[in-house]
């Protein structure tokens, strides 16, 4: 007779003042995101949810959507809100308004591939723009006081 094996428990780990006890982070995938998918993670034992990605400008534009698209719950910390671009003044405003609406972190994305991003030097496509990087990562991680997170690619296309 065999004997099952006995479950292996994952360490959690410390973000900041946060403690991630259970180490699974929801991955922000556009138009999957929202809060109540983020609630039904969050019950199945999620560690860490993150929004989906919020572009730089439409937090400088007002837009309802973006404000849709990055609504919070009292009862959903810890919570990372996602942000991108590569305007170092959009993406500093864009931290603080993630903060303000209550982001106990900020995630920059430097992972998406989707061409209309890319075209905009945003997402993976800051990865080929090194000093882009360091300016927009100094920039955000000097307007918030939370911990800021990379979504990151291990490089710009399949060879780096």
């Amino acid at each position: 007779m065999l004997s099952k094996p006995s479950p292996r428990l994952l360490p959690g780990f410390t973000l900041g003042d946060h403690r991630i006890d259970v180490p699974l982070v929801l991955a922000p995938m556009a138009g999957i995101t929202d809060l109540p998918f983020r609630r039904v993670c969050r019950r199945f034992g999620v560690g860490l949810v993150v929004t989906e990605m919020i572009a730089s400008r439409a937090v400088e534009q007002g837009r309802d959507r973006t404000d849709r698209m990055a609504e919070l719950d009292a009862g959903e910390s810890p919570v990372s809100v996602q942000i991108a671009g590569s305007d170092p003044a959009y993406m500093q405003e864009a931290a603080r308004w993630a903060v303000a609406r209550g982001a106990d972190f900020v995630d920059i994305n430097m992972g998406c591939p989707v061409k209309k991003i890319c075209k905009q030097v945003a997402g993976s496509a800051m990865l080929r723009d090194e000093a882009l990087v360091a300016r927009v990562l100094s920039a955000v991680v000097e307007a918030v006081p939370v911990p800021v997170t990379l979504k990151i690619r291990t490089g710009w296309d399949e060879a780096g």
